[in-house]
């Protein structure tokens, strides 16, 4: 790691040191990182708290559950239904709002149960400022602690930092819960979730990782791809034969491709 970035890594520890050693994890290059700051600052009562929804594909958890290992930390899923809200179901423009107050708030019911200081760090960086995101609100509310972002961390040193570490995750795409395939507007239901789960293990399984398939709305029979910019490299007319096959076999008639791809 060079001096810069050490430098840099040391002020998160520090700031790991000062928050304390409950980390929301979800196995992305962000919080894993910050977990890995606060295996530095607490040692073996740094843990990562992972929610278990509908909205979070199975597989993910797990593969977070074992880079978390490697990274020298536990990690407590916290089992929830979000859909139970109904705020949340019927999706609207800052549904992210309501979902994260809802996780946020039994991950801190969680750590007071236990009798742990109700303190927790999210792995937020200097970019999501520049997003909308109304997931923030809910953070300020609860009291949640956002080191990358207070420090003025972006996302291309964190992972620098993610990879000079040794962390799994740092070259992962960016990820996001189901929910985001879904438009504004449309209810959240589990038949929805696994639909778009279905259709992106597909795509993962074809060797198209990082992968999206989003839903059109009022209209479930179409659906839009986001490949990564990497994965256009191949043949453009295989590209198309093997998308379109993939995505009918998903039960989807109208297949459309986005040209920009995934960064």
């Amino acid at each position: 790691m060079t001096a810069e970035l050490r430098k840099t890594f040391d002020l998160l520890v520090a700031a790991a040191a000062e928050c304390g050693p409950a980390v929301a994890y979800s196995g992305g290059v962000d919080s894993s990182l910050v977990l890995k700051a606060a295996v530095e600052a607490h040692g073996g009562a740094a843990c990562g708290l992972i929610a278990a929804t509908p909205m979070h594909p199975a597989d993910e958890t797990v593969r977070a559950i074992e880079n978390a290992a490697g990274i020298g930390a536990g990690v407590e899923k916290v089992e929830l239904d979000p859909l139970d809200d109904p705020d949340i179901r019927a999706n609207p423009q800052d549904r992210c709002y309501y979902c994260k107050r809802k996780i946020y708030s039994a991950f801190l019911e969680r750590l007071a149960a236990a009798g742990r200081a109700p303190v927790l760090m999210d792995g937020t960086n200097l970019d999501d400022l520049d997003d909308f995101r109304p997931g923030r609100r809910a953070l300020a509310e609860l009291g949640v602690k956002t080191p990358l972002a207070d420090l003025g961390i972006a996302k291309k040193t964190v992972r620098q930092m993610a990879k000079m570490l040794g962390l799994a995750a740092w070259d992962y795409p960016s990820s996001s819960c189901l929910a985001t395939r879904i438009p504004a507007g449309t209810e959240l239901t589990p038949e929805r979730f696994s639909r778009v789960a279905r259709a992106e293990k597909a795509l993962a399984g074809a060797g198209f990782s990082g992968c999206r398939v989003r839903l059109f709305p009022s209209d479930e029979d179409r659906c839009a791809v986001e490949l990564r910019a990497c994965d256009f490299d191949v043949n453009l007319l295989n590209l198309r034969s093997k998308i379109r096959e993939l995505m009918h076999g998903a039960g989807f008639s109208r297949v459309y491709l986005d040209l920009e791809g995934r960064i």
